[in-house]
């Protein structure tokens, strides 16, 4: 890993905490709208696409580790002993960040060579892509969707009656990447 590897990597896992922190409880749902630009970030930065699928899985793990930390509180609640707790909870975590490797690593692999002002749309339609393809195959926990994260906008949950759920979360995805984007291309003493 490069010089400041661990801290692109912490940073990204504390936007994807904070990313969880935007669902409905505990409610502060604009966090959505900046939670993964430091996760796309370090992808567009990072030196190869291993980096670079690395920052998605721990992004994911962060993401639904905090999400899903009610499979470890049922689990010692039904008496199951602390190390099978926290292995539930570590796997499924696990196997949900896969999702986010899996759009990390053809988002930055698809904008290597694509221009500026197309890669925040590439990013959107990566993400949405993989959810859309894996839906089917992986446990459908209603966290995993960005779409829960915009509870309070009624208007913007209307939209998802024309796409469906995914049509938001391309929305959240796409706005993140182009924060991401403009932060990269901002001058370096900013």
């Amino acid at each position: 890993m490069p010089r400041g590897g661990l801290a692109r990597l912490s940073g990204v896992s504390l936007g994807a905490a904070l990313l969880a922190c935007a669902l409905p409880i505990p409610g502060y749902w604009p966090l959505a709208w900046v939670g993964l630009a430091p996760l796309i970030v370090v992808v567009g930065a990072a030196a190869t696409r291993r980096e670079a699928t690395l920052a998605g899985f721990l992004a994911g793990l962060a993401y639904h580790g905090v999400v899903l930390h009610w499979i470890y509180l049922t689990c010692r609640f039904a008496r199951v002993p602390m190390p099978v707790s926290i292995i539930a909870w570590a796997a499924l975590s696990a196997v949900l960040a896969l999702n986010w490797a899996a759009a990390a690593a053809l988002a930055r692999w698809l904008s290597e060579s694509a221009p500026r002002a197309l890669r925040p749309w590439l990013w959107a339609l990566c993400w949405t892509a993989v959810a859309v393809a894996t839906e089917r195959y992986t446990p459908r926990l209603a966290v995993d969707l960005l779409a829960y994260t915009q509870w309070p906008n009624l208007s913007l949950l209307q939209a998802g009656s024309w796409g469906g759920p995914h049509l938001i979360g391309f929305s959240v995805i796409l706005v993140n990447a182009a924060l991401a984007e403009a932060w990269l291309g901002a001058p370096k003493g900013f």
